[in-house]
């Protein structure tokens, strides 16, 4: 219990804090799940709005002034495809070249 504060004032303050949350189906996390969140996005987290901004942003790449959102299914696989020594930054480049090259014809 909070220093100083009664059960009813925690209560209190959470039912406040809680009364919004009127979805038919929320989602609640818990601190090991809120900190396994975090960790794969790489950035800590305050509130819901923040949670959706992140996996928003971790889910598009941006080529030149091109936005493309891309799938989770893909992301995942990519993300078995970085190697040792290799950034997810630097697989990404390099087939996104790639991948245009042959496109053009020059592969």
């Amino acid at each position: 219990m909070a220093r100083g504060l009664t059960l009813e004032d925690i209560l209190k303050e959470r039912l406040h804090r809680c009364q919004s949350h009127t979805a038919l189906n929320p989602l609640y996390m818990n601190d090991a799940e809120r900190a396994k969140l975090e960790s794969a996005l790489g950035h800590n987290l305050s509130s819901a709005e923040q949670a959706i901004a992140q996996v928003t942003t971790a889910l598009m790449l941006q080529v030149g002034d091109v936005g493309v959102e891309l799938r989770p299914q893909l992301t995942a696989r990519l993300a078995t495809r970085v190697f040792r020594g290799e950034t997810w930054e630097q697989v990404i480049r390099r087939e996104v070249i790639q991948g245009l090259e042959a496109f053009c014809g020059m592969r």
